[in-house]
């Protein structure tokens, strides 16, 4: 008997910063190249290289999304998908343009885990988290003085997280704190014109939608009119959430005045408990641009 070695090559002499195992091989990241061991014994391991130019820079900062592997660069959040149905000839491709901005470049103590549908990249030096819906599409962002894992693990169907104090904290849906700790909820809009680029829009009535532990004041939605430069002070609305008919929803509205070409709007929450917005409504009156 004689062992088996083999060597992922690279031109610029890096280190293997992570590995993971997807299907039937194990993708090796480095800083700048992506390469896969690929085979089912050392009779028939082959190693092919997958991407030259990215690679991943976190030791914790790869894992399996579904069919792809995500990772993060030293450009951002990328993930490694399949041509057609050959592995060999992947490629990758950007994950979080959306928030590009928000999130810290060539950080090499990020960490990335899938869990029951969600992508988390937590920076545990910046006290953040970045949340992937992926059945959305959607990206939210959570904040803590405590959100400081270094490290995350699924075992069981559990999240489990280790922070720098070594302490070991578990996911929990039916809990609304952070240790303990209240944190607010904000949700913010872009400015939407609603496919009326140059119309001015007369508002009449915003409508709210929302599931709640609670009903009646539980948020505070602002809306920022845009246009004539006559608004500068945005609308502000206290929730009174109210349950039309059972329908496991609740809704608010309001008659509001003014004019805009744009609008966003924001809604505030900070109470322990489960609120998940569904959506908002604006009845207007359109002028001709």
């Amino acid at each position: 008997p004689f062992p088996n070695t083999l060597f992922f090559e690279t031109t610029k002499t890096e280190p293997v910063n992570a590995l993971v195992k997807f299907r039937d091989s194990i993708i090796a990241f480095t800083d700048t190249s992506i390469q896969a061991l690929y085979g089912k014994g050392p009779s028939d391991y082959r190693r092919v290289v997958l991407n030259t130019s990215l690679g991943c820079i976190a030791p914790r900062g790869a894992c399996v999304m579904d069919n792809y592997v995500a990772f993060v660069s030293p450009e951002g959040l990328y993930y490694l998908k399949s041509v057609g149905y050959v592995d060999d000839k992947a490629n990758v491709a950007p994950l979080a343009s959306k928030i590009d901005n928000m999130i810290p470049k060539s950080d090499r103590t990020a960490v990335l885990t899938m869990y029951q549908g969600h992508l988390f990249l937590g920076y545990p030096n910046e006290n953040k988290r970045f949340r992937f819906h992926k059945a959305l599409g959607a990206w939210g962002m959570d904040t803590s003085p405590y959100m400081d894992a270094v490290s995350s693990l699924v075992h069981d169907n559990e999240l489990y997280h280790l922070r720098k104090d070594g302490m070991i904290v578990k996911e929990d849906e039916n809990v609304w704190k952070d240790l303990e700790v209240v944190y607010p909820c904000k949700m913010v809009t872009r400015y939407m014109d609603f496919n009326m680029p140059y119309h001015i829009k007369k508002m009449k009535e915003l409508q709210f939608t929302a599931r709640s532990g609670e009903v009646g004041h539980v948020a505070t939605i602002r809306a920022y009119l845009d246009g004539e430069g006559k608004n500068p002070e945005p609308i502000e609305w206290e929730t009174d959430l109210q349950n039309p008919q059972d329908f496991n929803m609740f809704i608010d509205k309001k008659r509001v005045s003014g004019k805009c070409i744009r609008m966003r709007l924001s809604c505030d929450m900070d109470k322990p408990i489960f609120f998940q917005i569904l959506g908002f409504g604006l009845i207007h009156k359109l002028k001709k641009p």
